[in-house]
């Protein structure tokens, strides 16, 4: 199977990470990649297993979760939010109303198209919070999806 462009670049970014590269400062995007990628290894430390990352819903395109994963027999929904150090609210405060119900259609569309049914899930988020060579990490279990 061919890579697109931008796998290509997320994968090459990826390997510099892992070889002590510099944390992205000014591009919104390679920020949200560090954060998936540091998310991935924090999540594999605390002995989760890692089933889905960036699921797309079939039903709507737009409708995404960053992470699906396995903490041991529960299913948990990420979502990953990187920012910088200094912005003016934190990652779990940077959730929009209008995102929330975005989530909560993509979490419903992989319900439905699950192949293995889960009876017991939850959303979590995984806050990002980058400095200038550090990277420090707050999980939040157990979030709410409804206003």
């Amino acid at each position: 199977m061919e890579m697109k462009p931008g796998e290509i670049r997320r994968k090459t970014m990826q390997i510099i990470w892992q070889l002590g590269g510099r944390i992205p400062r000014n591009d919104t995007r390679l920020r949200g990649w560090y954060g998936e990628w540091m998310a991935l290894r924090y999540l594999k430390k605390k002995g989760y297993r890692v089933i889905a990352q960036n699921w797309r819903s079939p039903i709507d395109n737009r409708r995404e979760i960053d992470l699906i994963a396995m903490d041991q027999e529960m299913l948990v929904f990420l979502e990953v939010r990187a920012r910088s150090e200094n912005s003016l609210c934190n990652g779990y405060q940077s959730i929009t109303q209008r995102k929330r119900k975005v989530l909560l259609s993509a979490c419903r569309d992989f319900l439905r198209h699950d192949s293995f049914c889960r009876s017991s899930y939850r959303f979590d988020v995984i806050e990002m919070d980058l400095g200038d060579s550090n990277a420090t990490i707050f999980h939040h279990e157990h979030v709410s999806l409804f206003p």
